[in-house]
């Protein structure tokens, strides 16, 4: 019970769900978790611009949040181009491992 405490488990448990149940569960944002659906994020990204140029919409922004073992609140960056993730991926990855 308690890891649904943490952001990272809660947002797994809540994807989970909503695979079972879309309807119920679609009241929280869509979330990818990388490296592991990185294929799926980049075909969703290509797809929901692909709607917001039909529609001539802006593009859609999305937020990207690094998780880690500490808080990295100035780690959190707004993306709207899949080349944008792409470089800010490798650049926190870079950094992650001289951390550590």
């Amino acid at each position: 019970m308690n890891d649904l405490l943490r952001k990272v488990h809660l947002t797994r448990s809540l994807n989970n769900m909503r695979l079972l149940f879309p309807n119920e569960y679609n009241f929280y944002p869509k979330t990818w978790f990388l490296p592991e659906q990185n294929q799926q994020f980049k075909d969703d990204v290509r797809y929901i611009h692909h709607l917001d140029k039909k529609h001539n919409r802006s593009l859609t922004t999305f937020i990207v949040k690094p998780s880690g073992l500490f808080p990295l609140k100035k780690k959190i960056f707004l993306i709207s181009l899949l080349f944008q993730m792409v470089h800010k991926v490798k650049e926190f990855i870079y950094s992650e491992i001289h951390l550590i």
